[in-house]
């Protein structure tokens, strides 16, 4: 069975000002053009999540689905499917930091099946935010699966 070309775009919740985020928007409608994926996926937060949604409806992407844990794996996306994979619908109750990001379901859970969804994955990140999960999805990505990765610094 051959992997669907699927473009992951992971990074910062926040941007420094405007300017970032169209710079964000250019790199994602180049990687739409050049690539050119069968699916796309992203971690369902809010900032460059909630951007590459919005960016992907201009190439046909308009049917976003939301995955939980219990769907992650045994959901089959078809051509043009936008995948949010969002961690367990608890997961905020739990303490800040260390348990959202170890328990099953979590946070850590959730960024191995982004990385694993991808054939190619970008991280854009703002250089005022913190990216520890995008970071850690993309070198996830890059070193333990092979994937096609690239940083980008805005």
């Amino acid at each position: 069975m051959r992997m669907s070309r699927t473009l992951v775009v992971v990074g910062s919740i926040t941007f420094a000002d405007r300017f970032a985020w169209r710079r964000a928007e250019r790199i994602m409608i180049g990687e739409l053009n050049d690539f050119e994926p069968e699916i796309c996926a992203s971690g369902g937060a809010q900032g460059i999540d909630t951007l590459f949604r919005q960016t992907t409806r201009m190439f046909g992407f308009e049917h976003v689905v939301q995955l939980r844990p219990k769907e992650w794996r045994s959901y089959i996306p078809e051509d043009k499917d936008f995948l949010e994979f969002l961690p367990r619908e608890d997961i905020l109750n739990f303490a800040p930091g260390k348990p959202r990001w170890e328990a099953p379901g979590g946070y850590r859970d959730r960024n191995v099946m982004v990385a694993t969804a991808a054939s190619r994955l970008i991280a854009i990140r703002c250089h005022q935010s913190s990216t520890f999960g995008s970071g850690w999805t993309l070198q996830f990505a890059r070193d333990q699966l092979g994937r096609d990765t690239r940083m980008e610094v805005l």
